[in-house]
């Protein structure tokens, strides 16, 4: 008897860690659909329609018009909102309607897509994620 109920009981224990568990091994890294590379980095001059604070990441969409008239549909995908914070960041950082010089990583897969890495906002940078340019290699 005593081995069900310890057998009972260690199923329960395993059915909770992967309960809880479970969320966190569903987010993983998704850095390898980017090219971090510091020469392919883009900067992309245009106006934000969207700015989206929550989990797992921030993005920040945004309209990049180019010399012929053509509008791109852009995302940028950052950090997490806590990470975000401790640079000063808030919900309210980014309205649509703001005027953005944006530096990313782009898509490997082409798409309009990028890993954030730098935002200009009115002639002023407000962010610059050392950390994600530093892994690039060596500045240019």
């Amino acid at each position: 008897m005593k081995s069900t109920l310890k057998l009972f009981f260690g199923l329960v224990l395993a059915v909770a860690a992967l309960a809880v568990g479970g969320p966190a091994l569903a987010h993983h890294g998704n850095r390898g659909a980017y090219f971090i590379e510091v020469a392919k980095e883009l900067n992309l001059t245009g106006t934000v329609t969207e700015f989206k604070w929550g989990n797992p990441h921030v993005y920040v969409l945004w309209d990049v018009t180019d010399e012929k008239g053509n509008v791109a549909h852009w995302s940028a995908e950052t950090r997490p909102p806590y990470v975000m914070a401790k640079s000063g960041w808030t919900r309210e950082t980014l309205k649509p309607g703001d005027q953005v010089t944006i530096t990313v990583f782009p898509a490997k897969s082409g798409a309009p897509v990028g890993l954030l890495a730098k935002v200009v906002l009115g002639g002023k940078l407000i962010y610059d994620d050392e950390q994600q340019r530093l892994s690039a290699g060596p500045q240019l």
